[in-house]
């Protein structure tokens, strides 16, 4: 069985055909194979995880796994609060992903409205991922994750 088999066995009940929540949604067209995505909130007792959580885990790829955690928020984004969610979605990934190899990992806070004074916050935060820190992508509701993955693949 390949990785996103055994994902769609495993975590059945939390595996999303779609990422969107509060009228923000990011889109999955054009991804080719389509990509298995994860509601966190669906398995995170099962992954015996605490705290913060990001709306989204999106996994590509087969032998080297693309992962993108994804947060969103339909207004304005408390970035702070928001990068919280990202490391714990980050958490679950590296988790779900078991040391197989990545091809990249990718943080992706999507909202309508960042105060200005928050972007500068933003610029200067990180996720962890199996211990490297990466920035946090920043999009307006409505984004093609297509667009994006390249940036990720880049760092």
């Amino acid at each position: 069985m390949d990785f996103h088999g055994e994902l769609r066995s495993k975590f059945s009940g939390a595996v999303v055909r779609s990422c969107e929540k509060e009228q923000c949604r990011l889109s999955l067209a054009s991804l080719n194979p389509r990509p298995t995505v994860i509601d966190p909130d669906k398995c995170k007792n099962r992954l015996d995880h605490q705290g913060a959580i990001c709306d989204y885990l999106v996994f590509m790829g087969s032998h080297k796994i693309g992962v993108v955690v994804v947060e969103m928020k339909a207004g304005a984004a408390d970035v702070p609060h928001a990068v919280k969610q990202l490391q714990g979605g980050a958490q679950i990934a590296d988790c779900i992903t078991q040391g197989r190899p990545i091809k990249f990992f990718g943080p992706l806070l999507l909202s309508e409205r960042v105060h200005p004074s928050e972007r500068k916050v933003l610029a200067n935060q990180k996720v962890y991922f199996r211990g490297i820190g990466y920035r946090v992508a920043r999009r307006r509701c409505g984004a093609k994750l297509l667009d994006i993955i390249a940036e990720f693949a880049a760092d």
